[in-house]
Protein backbone atom coordinates (compact mmCIF):
# COMPACT_ATOMS: atom_id res chain seq x y z
CA UNK A 1 0.00 0.00 0.00
CA UNK A 2 1.69 3.59 -0.84
CA UNK A 3 0.04 6.60 0.76
CA UNK A 4 0.51 10.03 0.13
CA UNK A 5 -0.11 13.06 2.31
CA UNK A 6 -0.87 16.87 0.66
CA UNK A 7 -0.66 19.01 3.81
CA UNK A 8 -2.14 22.37 4.01
CA UNK A 9 -2.87 23.51 0.61
CA UNK A 10 -5.51 25.60 -0.72
CA UNK A 11 -7.80 22.45 -1.94
CA UNK A 12 -10.84 23.33 -4.53
CA UNK A 13 -14.21 21.67 -3.57
CA UNK A 14 -17.46 21.80 -5.37
CA UNK A 15 -18.27 24.08 -2.29
CA UNK A 16 -15.11 26.57 -2.89
CA UNK A 17 -11.81 26.53 -1.65
CA UNK A 18 -10.66 25.71 1.90
CA UNK A 19 -7.50 25.08 3.32
CA UNK A 20 -7.25 21.29 4.29
CA UNK A 21 -4.86 18.20 3.92
CA UNK A 22 -5.35 15.61 1.44
CA UNK A 23 -4.32 11.88 2.22
CA UNK A 24 -4.57 9.32 -0.72
CA UNK A 25 -3.98 5.98 -0.67
CA UNK A 26 -2.79 3.85 -3.78
CA UNK A 27 -3.50 6.41 -6.10
CA UNK A 28 -7.08 7.32 -4.70
CA UNK A 29 -8.49 10.38 -2.08
CA UNK A 30 -8.91 8.41 1.47
CA UNK A 31 -9.96 11.75 3.06
CA UNK A 32 -9.91 15.19 2.89
CA UNK A 33 -10.06 16.82 6.49
CA UNK A 34 -8.52 20.06 8.07
CA UNK A 35 -5.89 17.75 9.63
CA UNK A 36 -5.09 14.85 8.92
CA UNK A 37 -2.23 12.40 10.67
CA UNK A 38 -0.93 9.84 8.58
CA UNK A 39 2.43 8.22 9.86
CA UNK A 40 4.56 6.93 7.27
CA UNK A 41 3.12 8.88 4.31
CA UNK A 42 4.96 10.79 1.72
CA UNK A 43 4.51 14.21 2.72
CA UNK A 44 4.39 17.03 0.38
CA UNK A 45 3.76 20.52 1.85
CA UNK A 46 1.51 22.66 -0.06
CA UNK A 47 0.66 25.70 2.09
CA UNK A 48 0.41 28.97 0.08
CA UNK A 49 -0.48 26.31 -3.53
CA UNK A 50 -3.67 25.09 -4.96
CA UNK A 51 -4.59 21.18 -4.66
CA UNK A 52 -7.17 21.16 -7.60
CA UNK A 53 -8.47 18.04 -9.12
CA UNK A 54 -7.04 16.77 -12.46
CA UNK A 55 -8.87 17.94 -15.64
CA UNK A 56 -9.71 15.54 -18.43
CA UNK A 57 -9.39 17.01 -21.79
CA UNK A 58 -12.32 14.78 -24.31
CA UNK A 59 -10.97 16.20 -27.22
CA UNK A 60 -7.07 15.10 -28.38
CA UNK A 61 -5.09 14.20 -31.37
CA UNK A 62 -2.02 12.13 -30.75
CA UNK A 63 -1.04 11.51 -34.31
CA UNK A 64 -0.02 8.36 -32.86
CA UNK A 65 -0.02 5.35 -35.01
CA UNK A 66 0.47 7.00 -37.98
CA UNK A 67 1.71 10.48 -37.82
CA UNK A 68 4.08 10.32 -34.52
CA UNK A 69 6.30 13.25 -36.08
CA UNK A 70 3.77 15.46 -35.46
CA UNK A 71 2.60 13.67 -31.82
CA UNK A 72 2.70 10.73 -30.25
CA UNK A 73 1.41 9.34 -26.79
CA UNK A 74 4.56 10.18 -25.17
CA UNK A 75 5.20 13.81 -25.94
CA UNK A 76 0.97 14.52 -25.36
CA UNK A 77 0.24 12.98 -22.10
CA UNK A 78 3.80 14.50 -20.97
CA UNK A 79 2.20 17.89 -21.86
CA UNK A 80 -0.99 16.96 -20.86
CA UNK A 81 0.44 16.14 -16.87
CA UNK A 82 2.70 19.67 -17.23
CA UNK A 83 -0.90 21.41 -17.44
CA UNK A 84 -2.26 19.24 -14.55
CA UNK A 85 -4.35 17.35 -16.93
CA UNK A 86 -4.79 13.45 -15.85
CA UNK A 87 -7.22 11.93 -18.37
CA UNK A 88 -6.91 12.33 -22.03
CA UNK A 89 -9.57 11.25 -24.81
CA UNK A 90 -7.43 10.19 -28.36
CA UNK A 91 -9.78 10.55 -31.32
CA UNK A 92 -9.83 7.73 -34.18
CA UNK A 93 -8.51 9.60 -37.29
CA UNK A 94 -4.87 7.90 -36.98
CA UNK A 95 -3.50 5.53 -39.31
CA UNK A 96 -4.89 2.84 -39.54
CA UNK A 97 -8.11 4.92 -38.29
CA UNK A 98 -9.86 3.16 -35.24
CA UNK A 99 -12.81 1.23 -36.97
CA UNK A 100 -12.61 -1.66 -35.47
CA UNK A 101 -11.78 -3.82 -32.29
CA UNK A 102 -8.77 -4.82 -33.45
CA UNK A 103 -6.97 -1.74 -34.67
CA UNK A 104 -8.53 -0.17 -30.90
CA UNK A 105 -7.28 -2.85 -29.06
CA UNK A 106 -3.58 -2.53 -30.79
CA UNK A 107 -3.89 0.89 -30.54
CA UNK A 108 -4.63 0.85 -26.84
CA UNK A 109 -1.47 -1.51 -26.54
CA UNK A 110 0.77 1.31 -28.34
CA UNK A 111 -0.69 3.75 -25.55
CA UNK A 112 -0.55 1.90 -22.72
CA UNK A 113 3.64 1.48 -23.38
CA UNK A 114 4.46 5.09 -23.77
CA UNK A 115 1.36 7.15 -21.77
CA UNK A 116 2.22 9.35 -18.69
CA UNK A 117 -1.40 10.04 -17.54
CA UNK A 118 -5.06 7.85 -18.02
CA UNK A 119 -6.61 7.61 -21.75
CA UNK A 120 -9.32 6.73 -23.30
CA UNK A 121 -9.73 5.74 -27.15
CA UNK A 122 -12.69 7.00 -29.34
CA UNK A 123 -13.79 4.56 -31.96
CA UNK A 124 -14.71 5.78 -35.74
CA UNK A 125 -17.82 5.43 -37.32
CA UNK A 126 -18.00 4.88 -41.05
CA UNK A 127 -20.56 4.67 -43.43
CA UNK A 128 -20.06 1.37 -43.68
CA UNK A 129 -20.19 0.67 -40.07
CA UNK A 130 -22.79 -1.51 -38.67
CA UNK A 131 -24.22 -2.47 -35.28
CA UNK A 132 -21.87 -5.66 -34.79
CA UNK A 133 -18.84 -3.63 -35.14
CA UNK A 134 -19.82 -0.61 -33.26
CA UNK A 135 -20.73 -3.65 -30.53
CA UNK A 136 -17.80 -4.82 -31.21
CA UNK A 137 -15.80 -1.89 -30.57
CA UNK A 138 -17.55 -1.08 -27.25
CA UNK A 139 -16.78 -4.45 -25.85
CA UNK A 140 -12.49 -3.42 -26.31
CA UNK A 141 -12.96 -0.77 -24.60
CA UNK A 142 -14.03 2.34 -26.72
CA UNK A 143 -15.47 5.22 -24.54
CA UNK A 144 -17.80 7.00 -27.68
CA UNK A 145 -17.62 6.92 -31.14
CA UNK A 146 -16.97 9.63 -33.48
CA UNK A 147 -18.42 10.32 -37.32
CA UNK A 148 -16.63 12.82 -39.71
CA UNK A 149 -19.12 14.40 -41.86
CA UNK A 150 -17.68 15.21 -45.24
CA UNK A 151 -14.76 13.16 -44.14
CA UNK A 152 -13.71 10.36 -47.08
CA UNK A 153 -12.52 6.77 -46.20
CA UNK A 154 -9.21 5.84 -48.21
CA UNK A 155 -9.77 1.84 -48.36
CA UNK A 156 -5.66 1.84 -49.14
CA UNK A 157 -3.95 3.43 -46.58
CA UNK A 158 -7.10 2.96 -43.58
CA UNK A 159 -7.43 6.44 -43.19
CA UNK A 160 -10.01 9.67 -42.31
CA UNK A 161 -9.24 11.83 -45.32
CA UNK A 162 -11.06 15.63 -46.03
CA UNK A 163 -12.18 14.94 -49.97
CA UNK A 164 -15.25 16.54 -50.65
CA UNK A 165 -16.61 15.77 -54.11
CA UNK A 166 -13.73 13.54 -54.65
CA UNK A 167 -14.86 10.59 -56.95
CA UNK A 168 -11.68 8.27 -56.30
CA UNK A 169 -12.79 4.74 -55.99
CA UNK A 170 -10.26 4.23 -53.43
CA UNK A 171 -12.56 6.49 -51.21
CA UNK A 172 -15.78 5.32 -49.11
CA UNK A 173 -18.05 8.10 -49.02
CA UNK A 174 -18.58 10.28 -45.66
CA UNK A 175 -21.07 9.15 -43.03
CA UNK A 176 -24.17 11.17 -43.43
CA UNK A 177 -27.40 11.90 -42.02
CA UNK A 178 -28.18 8.64 -42.74
CA UNK A 179 -25.53 6.73 -41.51
CA UNK A 180 -26.52 8.45 -38.06
CA UNK A 181 -29.98 7.56 -38.11
CA UNK A 182 -29.09 4.19 -38.35
CA UNK A 183 -26.73 3.73 -35.66
CA UNK A 184 -27.84 6.76 -33.10
CA UNK A 185 -30.07 4.03 -31.54
CA UNK A 186 -27.18 1.42 -31.19
CA UNK A 187 -24.54 3.54 -29.63
CA UNK A 188 -27.51 4.73 -26.85
CA UNK A 189 -28.13 1.44 -26.93
CA UNK A 190 -24.22 0.89 -25.76
CA UNK A 191 -24.50 3.84 -23.22
CA UNK A 192 -21.88 5.71 -24.70
CA UNK A 193 -21.44 8.79 -26.66
CA UNK A 194 -21.90 9.59 -29.69
CA UNK A 195 -19.61 12.93 -31.46
CA UNK A 196 -19.49 14.64 -34.75
CA UNK A 197 -17.46 16.80 -36.68
CA UNK A 198 -20.03 18.49 -37.94
CA UNK A 199 -19.28 19.93 -41.38
CA UNK A 200 -21.27 19.84 -44.51
CA UNK A 201 -20.27 21.29 -47.04
CA UNK A 202 -22.83 22.30 -49.08
CA UNK A 203 -24.38 23.92 -45.94
CA UNK A 204 -20.71 25.69 -45.64
CA UNK A 205 -20.51 27.00 -49.32
CA UNK A 206 -24.36 28.45 -48.74
CA UNK A 207 -23.42 30.41 -45.93
CA UNK A 208 -20.03 31.76 -47.94
CA UNK A 209 -21.93 32.76 -50.74
CA UNK A 210 -25.10 34.26 -48.34
CA UNK A 211 -23.27 34.97 -45.32
CA UNK A 212 -25.62 32.90 -43.37
CA UNK A 213 -25.27 30.33 -40.53
CA UNK A 214 -23.40 26.40 -41.30
CA UNK A 215 -25.01 25.30 -38.01
CA UNK A 216 -27.12 22.88 -39.96
CA UNK A 217 -25.16 19.71 -39.38
CA UNK A 218 -25.51 20.02 -35.62
CA UNK A 219 -29.34 21.17 -35.67
CA UNK A 220 -29.91 18.15 -38.00
CA UNK A 221 -28.10 15.72 -35.89
CA UNK A 222 -29.73 16.85 -32.91
CA UNK A 223 -32.68 16.18 -34.62
CA UNK A 224 -31.43 12.33 -35.11
CA UNK A 225 -30.72 11.60 -31.97
CA UNK A 226 -33.11 9.32 -30.29
CA UNK A 227 -34.31 10.32 -26.34
CA UNK A 228 -33.51 7.56 -24.38
CA UNK A 229 -30.50 9.16 -22.41
CA UNK A 230 -28.05 9.70 -25.68
CA UNK A 231 -25.67 12.24 -25.77
CA UNK A 232 -24.20 13.92 -28.65
CA UNK A 233 -20.96 15.99 -28.81
CA UNK A 234 -21.10 18.77 -31.49
CA UNK A 235 -17.08 18.88 -32.24
CA UNK A 236 -16.16 22.25 -32.89
CA UNK A 237 -18.81 24.38 -32.43
CA UNK A 238 -18.67 27.74 -33.73
CA UNK A 239 -22.32 29.13 -35.71
CA UNK A 240 -25.07 30.71 -33.39
CA UNK A 241 -27.56 28.12 -34.92
CA UNK A 242 -25.82 25.30 -33.49
CA UNK A 243 -25.73 26.34 -30.11
CA UNK A 244 -29.43 27.41 -30.35
CA UNK A 245 -30.12 23.76 -31.93
CA UNK A 246 -28.27 22.41 -28.97
CA UNK A 247 -30.11 24.38 -26.14
CA UNK A 248 -33.34 23.24 -27.97
CA UNK A 249 -32.83 19.78 -27.91
CA UNK A 250 -31.10 19.70 -24.52
CA UNK A 251 -34.80 20.49 -23.38
CA UNK A 252 -36.26 17.16 -25.40
CA UNK A 253 -34.15 15.15 -23.18
CA UNK A 254 -31.37 14.64 -25.31
CA UNK A 255 -27.69 15.51 -23.93
CA UNK A 256 -25.79 17.74 -26.72
CA UNK A 257 -22.52 18.78 -25.64
CA UNK A 258 -21.19 21.44 -27.97
CA UNK A 259 -16.99 21.58 -28.09
CA UNK A 260 -16.88 25.21 -28.80
CA UNK A 261 -14.00 26.56 -31.10
CA UNK A 262 -13.59 30.22 -32.34
CA UNK A 263 -14.44 31.06 -35.69
CA UNK A 264 -10.39 31.95 -36.73
CA UNK A 265 -9.07 29.25 -38.77
CA UNK A 266 -7.05 26.72 -36.54
CA UNK A 267 -4.19 26.17 -38.65
CA UNK A 268 -2.69 27.87 -41.90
Amino acid sequence: MTELLIRGGSVQTPEGPRQADVHVTDGVIAAVEPSIDAPGAKLVEARGMYVLPGGVDVHVHSRDPGYPEKEDFASLTTAAAAGGITVVLDMPNTVPAVDSAGVLESKAALAHSKARVDFGLWALIRSTSTPEQLEAMAAAGAIGFKAYLAYSFSLSRKQVQYSPGSDDSDLEAPPDYGTLAKLAPVVARLGLPLAIHAEDPAALAQSLLEGGDAGVPVESVALLAPLDDQEVWAAGVTYKRSREARERRQWRGCCVIADRRSAAPRSI
